[in-house]
């Protein structure tokens, strides 16, 4: 369910983001500032997404996160991949293409430049496919995207959603997979813009914050 450190880790995200915008130059079509654009896409879902769940919508939420997912998953790939595909993902990006890494094509280039085990890599990238397709629901129509806001027994609709605000929405917590996902594309390219140890100390306690309410909302404690 809600809770009011939600929005507050979103604002404190964004001061970050702005101080990235002082290191870009919207002129030069290089990494930051392709990585800067896809940071502030992020945000920007992840604010649509609790103020749509304010409101009673339980889709957006879902649509948001495979958005941020996708994005969180260029920035990573961008900035581990070798220079030569990297200057073509860009020329895609800057070129207003949909632009997709897919990081099994480039693994080699990733384990070498992240020291990542092998073992922890497969897993990591087959889950996010996994996910991502559990969640496509909230992007497609089916019962449950269509429906959740009839009643069970008259079929009725709530057209405004009016008794769902902040409803429970089934499998998906907030702070796992809005939240987090959108303070860590901001942090894993925190090297690309020389982010103070400080103000990175500030971002790491806030994650490892939102991370203790959701463990607790699911009764990991």
């Amino acid at each position: 369910m809600y809770h009011p450190d939600y929005e507050k880790s979103i604002n404190q995200i964004i001061e970050i983001h702005k101080l990235y915008n002082l290191e870009v130059n919207p002129m030069v079509e290089d990494i930051k500032l392709a990585v800067y654009y896809l940071q502030g896409g992020c945000i920007t879902q992840a604010k649509f997404a609790l103020k749509a769940w304010s409101i009673g919508d339980l889709n957006t939420p879902l649509r948001a996160k495979r958005f941020i997912d996708e994005s969180k998953q260029l920035i990573f790939c961008l900035i581990t991949v070798n220079d030569t595909d990297r200057a073509r993902y860009l020329m895609s990006f800057f070129k207003d293409q949909i632009t997709s890494i897919n990081p099994m094509r480039h693994k080699k280039d990733i384990l070498l430049r992240t020291r990542m085990e092998e073992s922890f890599f497969d897993n990591l990238f087959e889950n996010t496919k996994i996910l991502n397709h559990g969640f496509s629901k909230g992007v497609h129509p089916n019962l449950r995207s269509v429906a959740y806001n009839s009643d069970i027994d008259s079929g009725a609709f709530d057209y405004d959603a009016n008794s769902f605000k902040y409803g429970n929405i089934e499998g998906f917590d907030f702070a796992h997979y809005i939240i987090i996902p959108v303070i860590d594309s901001v942090t894993t390219s925190s090297g690309l813009f020389n982010l103070t140890e400080e103000d990175l100390r500030s971002v790491i306690e806030m994650r490892d914050r939102i991370q203790s309410i959701a463990e607790l909302k699911l009764g990991f404690n």
